[in-house]
This record gives structure tokens, sequence and C-alpha cells, in this order.
């Protein structure tokens, strides 16, 4: 297997990592068995993502590649067309076009169960 078709997988718990300057919620996957920043592993469009609904891993809530919309015009559309307030907070780090707003903030918020799969760098 060469090195660029070596996939990465972690394991661990969803995350909505915002702090005072980052002006956004960074979406990430906290690794499971790494404390504070160490474990911090931010989202980033191409990732696979498997959210699930229990402890155990078996039921799954939803899976799919991340794919983010970064400009923050083109989020305030999405966020229209979905009936989605845009008084919810700033979206810095991007919104998922694959999947409604709201869900997406509830996965996070309830800090769901997941796997991160991407290819790692070289």
């Amino acid at each position: 297997m060469t090195q660029e078709n070596k996939k990465t997988v972690i394991e661990g718990k969803l995350m909505p990592f915002y702090e005072s300057g980052l002006e956004g919620t960074l979406w990430s996957i906290h690794e499971d068995g790494k404390e504070g920043y160490d474990g911090l592993n931010p989202l980033q469009s191409g990732h696979i993502l498997t959210v699930f609904n229990d402890a155990a891993r078996t039921e799954v809530l939803w899976s799919g590649v991340v794919d983010f919309e970064m400009d923050r015009q083109s989020q305030s559309g999405l966020l229209h067309a979905q009936k989605y307030s845009t008084r919810l907070g700033p979206w810095g780090y991007g919104l998922p076009r694959n999947m409604h707003p709201y869900d997406w903030v509830n996965m996070f918020a309830a800090e769901k169960p997941a796997r991160l799969e991407f290819n790692a760098p070289d």
C-alpha cells in the first residue's frame, strides 16, 4: 500500500469547538483516549464521517462525505433555502451542503459518537 492510499481512522465524539477569537464554530471530532487540544481533529470537506446514535456504535445516525459550503454569502442562502435562522451563530468554518444545518448542529451539540476517515498526508 502506498502512503497516499493509507487511510487514517479516528474514533471519538463530535465536538462543536469554539473559543474567543475563533469567529465561528470549528466542526471537529475529539479522539477517544486523548485530552484537550491533542484530541481535536477539525473536519474538512472530503473527510468521510459516520455518526452513531448510540455509545456501542451499532446504530448509524448519519454517514457521508463532509461537504462544506465555506462562502458566507452562500451559507446565508443555504440557511434561507432550508428555512433555518441565520441568527443562530457564526458559521465561519463551513455549513454542510448535504445535510440540513439543524440536524448537523444537533448532532454536534449532543456530542454523538463518531468515526472519521481520511487519507493520511504524505
